[in-house]
Formats: structure tokens, sequence, C-alpha cells
């Protein structure tokens, strides 16, 4: 049911299906909330950011690592709270393939990938916002 309310005619209502989705660990809901978050106006938009972060499922990871390269700072601090509030390996693996990339495998690649996992998400937060 709050599956469907994401879609209500009234965005108080879309809003707050959105953020109960994110905070009851709904990850079967993934797919409606990347709908929303690629979609749906602003402040559902980051609604949507902060949920997906928190189910930190593969495909929103996926998403949201590729919003973190943008320039949209309001939606990166939507992400850095939803993951303030999921898994901290979740987090960590998604911003590292942000900070690293994913391409890299070299023994330089793998070097700086465990030096910015030993980084304290604060000091994370800062570079990227």
């Amino acid at each position: 049911r709050l599956v469907e309310l994401a879609q209500h005619p009234t965005a108080q209502v879309r809003l707050a299906s959105i953020r109960s989705l994110g905070r009851l660990g709904a990850s079967a809901a993934t797919g409606p909330l990347l709908e929303r978050f690629e979609r749906a106006p602003v402040e559902e938009r980051l609604e949507a950011a902060e949920a997906l972060a928190r189910l930190a499922t593969p495909p929103a990871l996926a998403a949201l690592s590729r919003a973190l390269a943008s320039d949209d700072v309001l939606v990166r601090r939507a992400i850095f709270a939803g993951f303030e509030q999921s898994d901290a390996a979740s987090a960590a693996l998604a911003l590292g393939t942000f900070a690293v990339g994913r391409a890299s495998t070299s023994l330089d690649g793998v070097r700086a990938r465990a030096a910015f996992l030993r980084k304290p998400l604060d000091q994370i937060r800062a570079v990227c916002s």
C-alpha cells in the first residue's frame, strides 16, 4: 500500500510514503523508489535518495553511486543522510566505488580503495560535498 501512495496526487502523501518506505527497510520498493528518484520533483527526489541509501540494495547503490558524481549538492546530502541510517558497509562500498572507480583493479587501485575505506564518514562527506 505504501508503494501505491508514492503515486498519490497529493505531494505530502507521496513524501510521507517515500520516507516510510526507507525507514521501514522496504527493499521490495527499490524499483518504485528509483523511479521517484529519477523522475520526480526535487523534494520527492531528495526523499527518495535518502530512502534508497537507507535500503542499500545493489540497484539503489548503483544509482546513488552515479548520483554522487553529479553537481547536485542537495542530492549528495540526502544520500549521505540515508547512508548514516543504513548499513555502514554498504555505504562504504558505494562511496568507495564513487571515489576510486569500479574499473580500478590494479594494485594501486586496490590500495587506494583500502585507504579510502579506512576514512571516517565525516571525511568522506567533506570531500564529496
